[in-house]
């Protein structure tokens, strides 16, 4: 997939996914083998998936030229009604004034974000599940819990690095729509390279373009059952939820599913993880 690095390349083996507790979403994940994943607009990182494009570049009167071409092409493509004396119109402004394509390529900006949304959804993994911040931020202060995968198959195995870095990626309007989209999805601040994450990414099967993608329907991805390998619960986790926890893994669907816990490390600012029967 254009490069990018995967789990599988990388020779990961283990990945994790912390939420919140839910009783009828952790029971749906067990009973019918299928994870929710996420539409980008509704991450907590204000850059994360929201892509701009590089303006500089109108500066080389060659590249400025194949801006304006590219509009015009753009404009026959889905305003085919359009008179050829109101296209030159507008192919005039657009060359006199650079304010105004800057505005256009600005409005392309939010045009993509929109096409990004609707046809792209995401599952957020990490290599690290004793990471006190992540705890705090994804899994509700430390009362949620984490799913652990084996990502020994062809569905977490897919799941895509994260590249941090230090300046937002600037894109080029005319360039390769499918690279510069998951661009889009794996580029992300270095303040945020503690998570150590990987995406897996799907298409939205109503909204898909391609053949050899995952698909999600209405969210929900399909995984094989046997990766699940354990659910690990906060420092926090209260005893109702334990007990719900055990119920809904051992007695409602009797999953090979190991039972775990972070628990806080005495004297130290940091996390042990323990199977929960050997805490009883």
């Amino acid at each position: 997939m254009h490069g990018y690095r995967t789990a599988a390349s990388m020779k990961i083996d283990t990945l994790y996914h912390y939420e919140s507790f839910n009783a009828e979403y952790l029971i749906r994940t067990l009973s019918q083998d299928i994870i929710y994943c996420s539409n980008p607009s509704r991450f907590n990182d204000p850059w994360d998936c929201k892509p701009t494009f590089d303006i500089s570049v109108l500066d080389d009167p060659r590249r400025y030229e194949e801006h304006v071409q590219w509009f015009d092409a753009i404009g026959r493509k889905h305003s085919p009604d359009l008179t050829e004396k109101e296209r030159q119109r507008r192919i005039r402004i657009m060359r006199s004034d650079r304010t105004f394509l800057e505005r256009m390529i600005h409005d392309c900006s939010s045009d993509i974000a929109t096409v990004i949304n609707s046809r792209y959804r995401v599952y957020c993994l990490s290599t690290e599940p004793m990471s006190t911040l992540m705890w705090s931020h994804y899994s509700r202060h430390h009362q949620g819990i984490c799913l652990e995968f084996d990502a020994r198959n062809d569905v977490f195995g897919a799941a895509l690095k994260i590249e941090y870095r230090n300046t937002y990626p600037a894109l080029a309007l005319d360039g390769d729509d499918e690279k510069q989209h998951l661009l889009t999805l794996l580029a992300k601040s270095t303040v945020w390279a503690y998570e150590d994450e990987y995406r897996i990414i799907a298409e939205e099967r109503a909204q898909a373009i391609a053949n050899d993608t995952l698909k999600t329907d209405n969210n929900f991805l399909a995984y094989p059952a046997e990766s699940l390998k354990s659910v690990i619960m906060g420092c926090e986790t209260d005893d109702t939820a334990v007990k719900a926890i055990r119920e809904i893994i051992v007695e409602a669907h009797g999953r090979d599913v190991a039972i775990k816990r972070v628990v806080r490390t005495p004297s130290h600012y940091s996390l042990t993880m323990t199977n929960i029967d050997d805490m009883q």
